[in-house]
């Protein structure tokens, strides 16, 4: 990842946490820590080199993990893992939102490290310079302890869409997420990879149906 791929992701921060931060941290099932970060214009401070560096290991690990089909999709059981696709129409553009959810946890999780992907072809259906996403961009690491607060920790991206590359075989693999979870129990370091199938969002089911319908009808 270059320089001008960080700035883009580094400066969507703020935004994205003045327009969501509140809606997602104030539901009591998801009470915690939430991170997030879109595809916008604000100006953000450059990540240092560590971060860096972690960021595009987690990437790459993603992609390889991906190569070998490393992911499972059976759930962990000491903890809940979930994730969602929402739509945001905003003035400046129309955003489909993942975020990934950590609840309910009945371990110590110390240190915890959340990174996702989308599906690699949807590379070619949104207006992004990547679909990857992890909190290794941030200075906080979180951790989590059963019954104590926070509850839960999250992580988020907005990616802008454009509704010309909306096709039907984009309906099959937007709703997949591939995440990684890094975490130290027991003085343990653990990784574990997760494909998740998102909840898509009434709203965004019918904006891509929509879409869809409207590019028929054309042909």
């Amino acid at each position: 990842m270059n320089q001008k791929q960080l700035n883009i992701i580094l400066m969507t921060f703020t935004i994205l946490i003045v327009v969501m931060g509140c809606s997602s941290t104030e539901n009591s099932s998801h009470k915690g820590h939430n991170t997030q970060s879109s595809e916008a214009d604000v100006n953000q401070p450059e990540q240092n080199k560590d971060q860096d560096e972690i960021y595009q290991s987690e990437e790459k690990d993603i992609q390889d993990k991906m190569k070998v089909d490393g992911f499972t999709s059976e759930m962990p059981n000491v903890y809940e893992i979930t994730a969602t696709a929402e739509l945001r129409e905003e003035e400046d553009a129309d955003r489909i939102v993942y975020e990934v959810f950590i609840n309910k946890p009945k371990i110590e999780m110390k240190h915890i490290t959340l990174s996702f992907s989308l599906h690699p072809k949807m590379f070619d259906k949104l207006n992004t310079s990547n679909v990857f996403m992890s909190t290794a961009m941030f200075d906080q690491s979180t951790s989590l302890q059963p019954g104590e607060e926070p509850y839960g920790t999250s992580l988020a991206r907005g990616f802008v869409m454009n509704k010309n590359l909306i096709e039907q075989d984009m309906k099959n693999i937007y709703d997949q997420i591939f995440v990684k979870i890094s975490y130290v129990t027991k003085e343990e370091q653990v990784e574990e990879y997760f494909q998740l199938q998102a909840k898509i969002s009434s709203q965004l089911e019918k904006y891509v149906n929509d879409q869809l319908g409207s590019v028929n009808n054309f042909v």
